[in-house]
């Protein structure tokens, strides 16, 4: 595999299977197919001058290609990072879940806040926190909660469980 790194995009492409890389890979291909038949096959061709303007300019390319898929395989790898960090952070709303089946009251509240300090426009998760706090008698804080909502612009198909939700907690006032 290490080999694979001295042909620019052609590791990244067996790694992947990127378009880009295969392009690239092939783009090299081919000039070094013209960098070998014009200074090697048919030399009488170009000049010498030329034939040595060519190698240089395909061996700066070369190197410049190798830095290039370098920092694909980079960037590709922190993405990677990126996204294990974000589907870890997607994670958590089935533990809150979890937590709130089990009435397990306090860690499903933890969990769910953790979540909206990340995600504050979640509005499952702070559906759900409301619920965790009605079930917890807090309902000034699930008030609270209820008008965060409110003010949410993706609240979409939620806006009737908003309502619901205002309706319980008025009742469980009186």
């Amino acid at each position: 595999m290490r080999l694979l790194k001295l042909w620019p995009g052609l590791d990244y492409l067996v790694r992947h299977g990127s378009f880009r890389a295969w392009l690239g890979a092939m783009f090299y291909a081919f000039f070094a197919m013209v960098v070998l038949c014009v200074t090697l096959v048919w030399d009488d061709m170009m000049p010498l001058k030329s034939q040595k303007v060519l190698l240089v300019l395909f061996a700066f390319s070369w190197l410049l290609g190798i830095f290039v898929s370098h920092q694909f395989e980079k960037a590709f790898q922190e993405s990677q990072k990126q996204r294990s960090k974000d589907s870890k952070a997607n994670d958590i709303l089935p533990l809150a879940q979890t937590e709130f089946l089990r009435q397990n009251f306090y860690e499903a509240e933890k969990l769910l806040r953790e979540r909206l300090l990340k995600f504050p426009e979640d509005v499952p998760a702070r559906f759900l926190l409301v619920s965790v706090l009605r079930h917890q008698k807090r309902m000034n804080d699930a008030r609270e909660q209820l008008e965060i909502l409110e003010q949410n612009p993706n609240l979409g198909l939620w806006a009737l469980d908003l309502f619901w939700d205002k309706e319980i907690l008025q009742g469980d006032s009186d």
